[in-house]
């Protein structure tokens, strides 16, 4: 939580070597709206409520999380050191998973507590591309999942009739 910049409170439910935000900042920083979202490149998710002077900053969070490949970017791009990337990896993997719009819905009452303004999904703006790139990751995870096997497990083939 921010008051004109300040940091006011950090609360991070996991103990992160460094701020994973601090590569998005800037970005996090454009979102003027009352209640705006930033999509990363690894599509995490960070939402933003503004009300006057105030900023609250939640996440990030993701409805699929990016692999150890990806998140070990992710870190080195936060400047991470080297010995502290297993726990940065770690700890973003560990972050809950919520679907953006469960975070937005959110938002939403946090948002009416401070400003004593009701916003719905509608009052929103959601970036359609960002949920179909969204939607793509999900499917093609549940699609390696499913056709992940070892032991006896064979995966099913569907045949158009």
């Amino acid at each position: 939580m921010f008051d004109a910049g300040k940091v006011l409170y950090l609360f991070f439910p996991v103990s992160f070597p460094k701020d994973p935000a601090l590569i998005y900042r800037e970005e996090i920083r454009q979102i003027t709206e009352p209640i705006g979202y930033f999509v990363t490149p690894y599509n995490h998710v960070y939402g933003v409520i503004n009300y006057g002077t105030l900023r609250i900053i939640l996440g990030p969070t993701a409805q699929v999380f990016a692999g150890d490949k990806q998140l070990r970017e992710l870190a080195f791009q936060a400047d991470v050191p080297k010995e502290d990337v297993p726990a940065f990896v770690d700890a973003v993997k560990s972050l809950t998973r919520m679907p953006t719009e469960t975070l937005l819905r959110m938002m939403c009452p946090i948002y009416y507590i401070l400003s004593g303004e009701k916003k719905e999904l509608k009052d929103i703006s959601i970036r359609d591309e960002v949920q179909l790139d969204i939607k793509k990751q999900i499917e093609n995870q549940r699609t390696a999942e499913k056709y992940e096997f070892g032991g006896n497990a064979v995966p099913q083939q569907h045949h158009p009739d």
